[in-house]
């Protein structure tokens, strides 16, 4: 696994978030590679988190995740929304996540997609984010996740409102100096943020106070779940078409 003292993450989570980034700028030949993937397929995949990241790896590594698929979409709780495991009480994040994965996937059942964005749709507050529940603030780490898996279905489904809204709390969540309030949160608002003429310029002075946050050592905070997600959201920033 990929880990570190200083880590706010599982291993498992890390791990997953250094193989995306090694997926995203093209690594293939780093010696750690094959043991994290190792490593990672032998978690234990009853956890929605876990399933639906091991879809998105599959996918990108180009792998046959249709069995995975399957197990998946059958985890769907009766409001559309998927719980941390079996059938548990539905979370955003675990719908955000299930969803990603099944719009990377072109999942064709549009009612199923349907039921899952209308448990979304019912979760988000009246300022466009969201929350763990509703006892606590909404966050930029689960609306994040949440715009990024809407994203995922932008161009068959009207999301129009609830992407825009979404944008719009992460967007008004931003610091003056351009970051949001720690490196790990920027990066993940920076991946799931389409820059569009009206943002772009809050888009670059984000992203170039995340690069420049990075530590003589490569990382960033010395924590590798915050390098990872980091390298990702640079990496966007400076392909972006």
């Amino acid at each position: 696994s990929y880990t570190s003292n200083a880590n706010i993450s599982l291993p498992w989570q890390s791990t997953f978030e250094v193989l995306r980034a090694y997926q995203v700028i093209g690594e293939v030949t780093a010696s750690g590679i094959v043991p994290a993937n190792a490593y990672f397929n032998n978690q234990d995949d009853k956890k929605v988190s876990v399933l639906s990241r091991k879809i998105i790896l599959g996918l990108e590594a180009g792998d046959d995740v249709s069995l995975l698929i399957n197990k998946l979409t059958l985890l769907q709780n009766i409001d559309g929304g998927f719980g941390d495991q079996g059938h548990y009480h539905s979370r955003v994040i675990d719908t955000a996540l299930a969803l990603k994965a099944l719009g990377m996937a072109k999942f064709a059942d549009v009612t199923f997609i349907n039921k899952s964005i209308n448990y979304l749709k019912t979760q988000q507050s009246t300022e466009g984010g969201y929350s763990h529940s509703s006892k606590n603030d909404d966050s930029v780490y689960e609306t994040a996740l949440v715009l990024s898996a809407l994203k995922e279905f932008q161009n068959t489904l009207n999301l129009n409102v609830m992407i825009s809204s979404s944008t719009q709390y992460l967007l008004d969540n931003q610091s003056a100096g351009g970051a949001w309030n720690t490196h790990w949160e920027s990066a993940l608002a920076l991946l799931a943020i389409e820059p569009t003429d009206a943002n772009k310029v809050a888009y670059k002075a984000a992203a170039d106070k995340l690069k420049a946050a990075q530590l003589s050592n490569g990382s960033w905070n010395n924590e590798v779940y915050t390098t990872a997600l980091a390298i990702r959201a640079i990496y966007k920033a400076e392909n972006i078409d």
